[in-house]
Order: structure tokens, then sequence, then C-alpha cells
């Protein structure tokens, strides 16, 4: 073996260092040849940039000549205007080399390095190091290696834990590091651009069309949500082109057209899941021609897309079963009345905030889609009644209801759910205090296997109903925000029947105390089960807290309750208009402001207070300055 100083030439080898950026390696080269005979030049560059970093290494052919460049004066060194300093070269000592080390092929490398990074208990370190432009990879706290030294296997392992942008800059280190790296992507199942990019940037048709090229072929699923705001229709143009087996795509927020839209049906005919959400320039007919190719899709959202009429769903395939349809305004009940004649499998649909559709929208879906589980008809429907809600009833296999901010919604629609809808688990009546009393929520507890509740801004909602619902012992998460008349008494009711709760928000009953809390807590060491408690906006004060001791409790201290939402707020507070003037005294301040008398914006104000005023001149304008008065007056 040879010797230490031989390994890397360091007895012929010198430091250069001070170098101006200006100089180039052939440049340097030429300049040091005056000292002997040059084997080999190096200037260290920024692997990024390509920038000199103002350091190079010189190779002499012997060492007399590593002599005489150590021995030159700083006007022999001069170059630039810059006095370069030379040094003997030396080894790095942040690379240590262990002898013997072998590549190996077999997967029992790949096993041990995947075990110990699920595990956490080693540090992957890569290090450039400038002597020999190699790089280090720590595998234990003993020893560390050389990465160029382990297998391509391995070396793909590594390779594949670096985010997209950095896995793109491994292939600019090397031609085995470029393909390496290239070999990555064929592992690539899944692409996302969730915290990639900072401040204003973003992702761009090109920087996608690159990914694609290399990853698109064996893509089966496609995020481009986190980043829509710089990529164009022709980003989907390049999807169609390279992802021939793309089966789950969201282009949220991206510049679809119609156009478009045909052209990646017409290639990704494999896709099972699309997500459209605000894309103002698709309309009936571009989804038209993409549900026409598009035969085995289950998955369609297209909410907030203010074109949709419902013509589009002629075409559906009958594999379609869950279509988010919120915020569509010129969604028509015939376009509903063919989604449900098309897919009669359809177990999941949302039409929350839907201007246009009308009570025969509703009874057409409850009569053609037996299979429906889930429907959201939330906020502002102002066509859909009650009479129409009632045929809610019909959906036997309903397992989640999402009323939450409907007026229309009363006790009889609640009746008609609770009767036909047995296997209702999760239910969101928030908001609907209009026309929802204490004995239409006392109903609810027929619903046996209700686990999920949320029933806040209902202020006509008593102790003695929150006692019938926990009677029942399912409940896991209970939502009651600003629900006026709930107390400790209905928060011991629910910590006592239901041991399975997870989630309890009281934010905003003001009832609510410190004597509720202890409750809990005594539950909660009795169960030894974890429980969120939100308590902002009741009684219960910071300072409270930290005379207890909670284990098995979060406690979220902040009010999510919304004053706009809450319906006895004008119970609560007094009207602006309810305040009497006369009772009050201030001081005159009535009778001053009746001497007033405004007009509109522009127009002269008349105030009586300066109608004897003498020396008010009109060639004076109030809103001058107060010190050009004074100059005028004493003129």
């Amino acid at each position: 073996m040879a010797n230490e100083g031989d390994r890397f030439n360091l007895s012929r080898k010198v430091f250069v260092g001070n170098i101006s950026y200006r100089v180039s390696q052939k440049r340097l080269e030429t300049f040091f040849s005056k000292f002997g005979e040059v084997e080999y030049c190096y200037v260290v560059k920024d692997h990024i940039k390509k920038w000199s970093k103002g350091i190079a290494f010189v190779t002499f052919a012997s060492k007399e000549d590593v002599q005489k460049a150590l021995a030159a004066t700083e006007d022999d060194l001069n170059l630039y205007g810059r006095t370069m300093r030379v040094k003997p070269a030396e080894e790095s000592k942040r690379v240590s080399y262990v002898e013997g080390w072998q590549q190996k092929t077999d997967l029992d490398t790949i096993e041990s390095l995947e075990s110990k990074d699920s595990e956490n208990t080693d540090e992957l370190k890569m290090v450039d190091d400038t002597t020999n432009g190699l790089s280090t990879i720590k595998v234990d706290d003993s020893s560390t290696v050389n990465i160029n030294s382990l297998c391509d296997d391995t070396l793909i392992l590594i390779l594949s834990h670096l985010p997209v942008l950095d896995r793109l800059n491994a292939e600019k280190v090397c031609q085995r590091w470029r393909d390496v790296a290239l070999r990555c992507w064929t592992y690539q199942k899944s692409l996302h651009f969730r915290n990639m990019f900072k401040r204003f940037e973003g992702l761009r048709d090109k920087l996608l069309s690159s990914l694609l090229h290399r990853c698109g072929v064996y893509l089966k699923e496609l995020d481009l949500s986190a980043s829509p705001r710089l990529l164009t229709d022709i980003a989907v143009d390049v999807i169609a082109e390279n992802c021939p087996a793309l089966q789950k795509l969201d282009l949220s927020g991206v510049a679809v057209t119609d156009i478009s839209l045909r052209n990646l049906g017409v290639k990704c005919t494999n896709l099972k899941w699309i997500a459209l959400q605000k894309s103002f320039y698709v309309g009936d007919k571009g989804l038209s021609w993409f549900l026409q190719n598009c035969v085995n899709l289950e998955y369609l959202d297209v909410q907030g897309n203010a074109k949709i009429q419902g013509d589009l769903f002629h075409k559906c395939g009958p594999n379609l079963k869950t279509v988010i349809l919120n915020e569509c305004n010129k969604l028509k009940d015939f376009g509903v009345s063919k989604l449900c004649y098309r897919c009669k499998n359809l177990e999941e649909i949302q039409l929350s905030d839907c201007l246009s559709i009308t009570d025969k929208c509703i009874r057409n879906l409850t009569q053609e889609c037996k299979e429906l589980r889930i429907f959201h008809l939330a906020r502002i429907v102002p066509h859909v009644t009650a009479d129409g809600l009632v045929n809610l009833g019909k959906l036997t296999k309903m397992e989640e209801l999402n009323l939450s901010g409907n007026t229309s919604v009363n006790d009889e629609v609640l009746s008609a759910v609770v009767n036909g809808c047995l296997n209702l688990n999760k239910l969101d009546i928030s908001g609907c205090h209009r026309h929802v009393t204490d004995n239409g929520v006392r109903q609810l507890v027929k619903c046996s296997d209700l686990t999920n509740l949320n029933i806040s801004y209902l202020y006509k909602v008593t102790d003695e109903t929150i006692e019938l619902l926990s009677s029942n012992g399912k409940l896991q998460q209970f939502t009651a925000r600003a629900c006026s008349n709930i107390s400790d008494k209905g928060v011991k009711a629910l910590c006592m029947f239901c041991c399975d709760l997870e989630l309890l928000d009281v934010s905003g009953c003001f009832d609510v105390t410190r004597y509720a809390l202890h409750n809990v807590i005594q539950s909660r060491s009795d169960t030894r089960k974890y429980i969120m408690l939100c308590l902002g906006g009741t009684s219960i004060e910071e300072e409270d807290l930290d005379n207890f001791n909670y284990e098995y409790i979060k406690i979220n201290v902040h009010d999510l309750s919304m004053q706009h939402l809450k319906g006895d707020r004008d119970l609560i507070l007094p009207a602006a208009d309810d305040y009497d003037d006369e009772e009050e005294d201030h001081d005159g301040d009535a009778d001053i402001l009746e001497s007033f008398t405004g007009t509109a914006a522009g127009a002269e104000f008349y105030d009586e207070w300066n109608m004897y005023d003498d020396d008010f001149n009109d060639d004076f304008l109030e809103n001058d300055d107060p010190l050009e008065r004074d100059r005028w007056e004493m003129s």
C-alpha cells in the first residue's frame, strides 16, 4: 500500500488561495509553469453556480518544483492585482478512509440502511471535499466512508430520500450521479409540490415538463394544487403526453381549458380520481369530453365552478361514486337528474351553496340514488325548503349528513332523518337555529350509531337534551359552540356516559365553569383516554387551569365560536336603538348636536355658532391650514 503522503500525490501538490475570480484554470496553470512543469491544475468551483471559490490545487512533476513555488516572493505570486498564498497541500481532516470497503450489490446493505434510517439512529451527512472533489457519508458515530464507494443500489436509496429539486441538482455532480439519479425516478409513483417553493416562487410549465419527462411514465398520483398559480393549460398537455398510467390527479387552481381537458381525457384513460376546484375556464363541454373517455372515473371534484349547469353528466360513466359540486351557482335540477339517472351507485354528493337547485333536485336524488352514504347541503340554498329536505329520510344507507347553516332545516326534517337514516353516525346541524328547537334535537337519541355531532349556535338546546344524547354512550366528537343554555350539567353527563369521547368543544358557552373541567379530569383519570377540550369563551380562565392536574387532557383556550353566527346575539346584547338619550346626561352634547344640520359632501355646512361671527370671511375655507387664517387676519 502506498504511504500516506503519496496517496493523492500530496508531496508534489500545493494549495493556492486568494485567487482572483477572473482567473481560469488554464491561465493559472500557465502562471505556475514558471516554477516547473505542471501536471494538473484544479480550480475549485461552486457546484450550482459554477463560480470559482478563489482556491485551487496545483500538482507539479517533481518535489523540487514544489519547493520553488513555496519559496516564491509576493511579487512572484501577484496575478490580476492579487497576491496569492501558496502552502503545502494537506489531506482533509473531514475525510477518513476505511480500508477494505467493498461494494456490495446484494440487498443486505440496502436493508440495513433502511432499518437504520427508520430508527433515526444514524446521521446521513454529505460533505464536499475540495481536495479531491469527492463526498463522504457518515454511516455511524465511529467512522465515515466515501459515498462514491457505495454501490448503485445503495446510492439510489439515498437519493430517493431527497426532495425533488435536490434530486435534480444531484444530476449535475458527475456522470455516475446523473445515471443513478435518473434511475431513481423509476421508483417514483407519487409526486406533489407541497412546502417546496418559497415566497413568490412556484411551479412553472418548464420545470413540470422536465420532471414528467423523467418519471411521468411511472406516476400513479400527481398533485399540483400546492403551486398552481404560475401554471398554464400547457401543463395539462404535458401531463397528457407523459403520464399515461396516471390514476389520481389534482389540478385545483390550474388554468385548465376545455381543449386541454379533452386532450387529457384522450391520453389518460386510466384516471379514477380528479379534482378541478376553482377551474374557472372549464365548462360543461370540456367536462363532457373528458368524462366520455374516462369511463373508469370514480371521484370528480369541480367545486367553485361558476360555469357548470349539468349538461356534462349525460356522458359520465356508471362507476362514478363521489361528486363534489359545492359553490356551483349555475347548477340546475336537470343536471343533477342526469347524474342520478346515469350513476345509480352514487355514494357521496355535495351540493353546498348551490343557489339554483330546488326541492325537485332533492326528490330525484332520494328516489334514484339509494346507495347514497354522504350528503352535504350546507349554508345558502335559497330554493330548497323543508318539504324537500324531508325526503332525506328515504336514504336508508345515509352515514354522514351536513346541513350546517341551512335555514330550511326544522324539527320535522330532523324527525324524518332520524326515523329513516338508521345508520347515521355523523351529523352537522350547526347554525340551524332559526327553526330547530330543543324538541327536534332530542329526537337524535334514536340514532344509536351517532358518533360525531355538531350542534353549534343552537341556543335553544338545553342540558336536559345533552343528557339524553349522551345516554347512547357512543359519541366520540361533540361540538356545541356558543350554545348559551349548556352548562356544567350537560358537560358532566357527556363525561359520565361517553367514555370514548375524543373531542369536546364548548367554546363560547359562558355557563361552563371550572366545575365542568373538574368532571372531565375525573372521568379521564378513570378511563385513561385522551380528550381534546376547547374552553375558549367560557367562564374558565387561564389561571384556573394551573390549579388542575390534567394528564390525559389537551386544552385549547382559544374561543373558536364566531360572533356573527350566534343566533341569540340580539337577545344578549341590546341594539343600538335601545339607548335612551334623554336618560343620560351628556353635559349638553345633545343640544349641541341639534345645532348642526349637515348636507351632502361638498355642500355648505351650516353652524349656528358661526352665524354671528363678524370675523368670518368667505375668502377663508374651514378645511385650510389654521395658520393661514392667522396670517390672513394679521395682514
